[in-house]
């Protein structure tokens, strides 16, 4: 009986260790950074950057200026801060400390 207590628990740390190891978390920047960009119906020229859910950065574009949507801002950083986010954290062991990226 031990034997087989034993061993069930094994098999169950084997399977969920997998899992945890296996799992990625789908991390998805807010809504406003999904959308496609719109540059709007006026016809200014205003330099501004969006979130491309495609490559996953923040490129430039030319703003309208007027209507259009929330994926637009006025700096690149600002973008990035938003909307940038990593799709995948790095699983480190138990009592190391993470390195700075």
């Amino acid at each position: 009986m031990k034997s087989t207590m034993q061993f069930i628990f094994a098999v169950t740390f084997v399977i969920l260790a997998c899992g945890v190891v296996d799992a990625k978390p789908k991390i998805r920047p807010p809504k406003n950074c999904t959308i496609e960009p719109q540059d709007g119906p006026c016809r200014a020229l205003h330099s501004r950057y969006f979130f491309n859910m495609t490559s996953r950065q923040c490129e430039h574009f030319y703003y309208g200026g007027c209507l259009g949507n929330r994926n637009r801002f006025m700096k690149k950083e600002r973008c990035e801060k938003e909307c940038k986010v990593s799709m995948v954290k790095r699983m480190q062991p138990v009592g190391t400390k993470r390195q700075p990226t």
